[in-house]
């Protein structure tokens, strides 16, 4: 299995603040978790003078909450395996840096995709719960094989 580098990017001068995840080629916007296999390793890269990576829980996720972390990370050069299948959660643990977007899902390839709607013999209806979207964040990857 090849790893994956991302590039974390301080973009909170601009608009739509929050990290700006790169590699040399190209960038893309998500709304969503940044999909990973199961078992797969990815490298983050960051400038750790002024940010870090917290892994929480999704409750502390959206509230910016430090106080009870899964994982610290601070080399600026981070292996992180997803050995679980589900989300991971991470936010900058610097003052403030969370608060303005610098925040980032992971999600296992298993759970992208919900299973579909049952169907019904009767009147009951079936819903689909939605997905709330992350902060923006700007991906793109590259294989390192």
């Amino acid at each position: 299995m090849s790893s994956v580098e991302y590039k974390l990017l301080d973009d909170l001068d601009s608009v739509g603040s929050g990290w700006t995840i790169m590699d040399d080629d190209n960038v893309y916007y998500y709304d969503v978790p940044v999909p990973v296999e199961l078992g797969a390793s990815i490298v983050l890269l960051y400038d750790n003078t002024s940010h870090n990576l917290v892994e929480v829980r999704v409750k502390d996720y959206d509230t910016c909450n430090l106080t009870s972390p899964i994982a610290k990370y601070d080399s600026g050069r981070d292996n992180i395996t997803f050995d679980r299948e589900g989300n991971y959660y991470f936010i900058c643990g610097f003052p403030n840096h969370c608060l303005h977007g610098e925040k980032m899902i992971f999600m296992t390839a298993q759970l992208l995709y919900p299973p579909p709607p049952l169907m019904t013999t009767n009147s009951e209806s079936t819903t689909t719960p939605s997905t709330s979207s992350t902060s923006g964040l700007k991906i793109a990857t590259q294989n390192k094989t």
